[in-house]
């Protein structure tokens, strides 16, 4: 079967445009597992976002699931048919299940989303939502080493803090804010200006600098051929964190996208750097020190620099 055949890279491509297109620079074996990661990750959003079905509520079918990968099979909770296909998924892929866990803690946690007051609130919802995802894509990609995981998280967290600054307006009409500020969610959904939310933006794509700033320097912790990818995945999100300080952090205006050109031009600048990390010696345990100060927010989550 090709690429192209598989159910998995078909959902990456139709939703991970970013993940897509850098999964190219990835081994066949090693795009596979990554695109199983994805899809599971996709399904389990998808499952949130749904809300109510008739069989079962999201929140049911959520608890489910972590209780399957806790080793915890409830009666009253019983795994249909079709999510064990999804936990089949990842089956192969030998992941850590307390870090599916944390994630699916997160999406329970967006199920009774009550709009965020503190950066730590913040925080430890990026990582249980992305820094997850992060922690469990580095192992997948070879990463054998706790620091470079640690900074696999921050990645991860820096991801979704562009997807979080970039969604305002997208998140109020679903009666969900996440940057904390103290603005009705009612007037956001409404696109109404509001000079508060522009500028939590400001702190908020401020702190995603930082998380970038430690996953890209912890790539090196990666194996040589894979880090290209994870290179220009970092390269062409922090984009969209940039393009929206460009746009005076303007929220109101909808979701920020990179056009095509804007893609291709950050992928052609990248190109030496993506060279030189193919060439450059990877890092020792401790040799690239992960800042634990990035960490404070997230302490007892699974995986951490504790």
């Amino acid at each position: 079967m090709t690429r192209a055949e598989t159910e998995h890279f078909s959902v990456l491509k139709a939703n991970g445009r970013t993940f897509w297109l850098a999964s190219f620079l990835l081994d066949r074996s090693t795009a596979d597992a990554a695109a199983r990661l994805y899809q599971f990750c996709r399904v389990l959003d998808d499952i949130a976002d749904a809300g109510e079905r008739a069989e079962s509520s999201a929140a049911e079918r959520l608890a489910a699931i972590r209780s399957h990968f806790l080793g915890q099979e409830d009666r009253a909770l019983p795994l249909s048919s079709e999510d064990l296909v999804l936990a089949q998924l990842v089956q192969p892929l030998n992941v850590d299940p307390r870090i599916i866990v944390a994630l699916i803690d997160g999406l329970l946690w967006d199920l009774e989303h009550e709009p965020f007051t503190s950066e730590a609130q913040l925080l430890r919802y990026s990582y249980r939502v992305a820094g997850t995802v992060g922690v469990l894509m580095s192992g997948l990609l070879g990463c054998e080493r706790n620091e470079g995981r640690y900074h696999a998280i921050d990645l991860g967290i820096g991801m979704q803090l562009t997807n979080i600054s970039r969604d305002v307006l997208e998140d109020a009409g679903m009666e969900r804010r996440y940057v904390p500020v103290a603005v009705d969610v009612a007037s956001l959904a409404d696109a109404r200006p509001s000079e508060d939310m522009q500028n939590a933006l400001v702190t908020v794509i401020a702190l995603s600098e930082k998380h970038y700033d430690s996953g890209i320097k912890g790539i090196r912790y990666l194996p040589r051929l894979v880090r290209p990818c994870v290179y220009l995945m970092a390269v062409l999100y922090r984009a969209i964190s940039r393009k929206i300080a460009r746009n005076t952090y303007a929220w109101q205006r909808g979701r920020t996208t990179l056009s095509w050109f804007e893609i291709a031009l950050r992928i052609f600048v990248s190109l030496p750097m993506c060279l030189s990390l193919t060439v450059l010696p990877g890092f020792k345990n401790g040799e690239m020190k992960h800042h634990a100060g990035l960490h404070d927010a997230l302490s007892g989550l699974p995986g951490v620099n504790e």
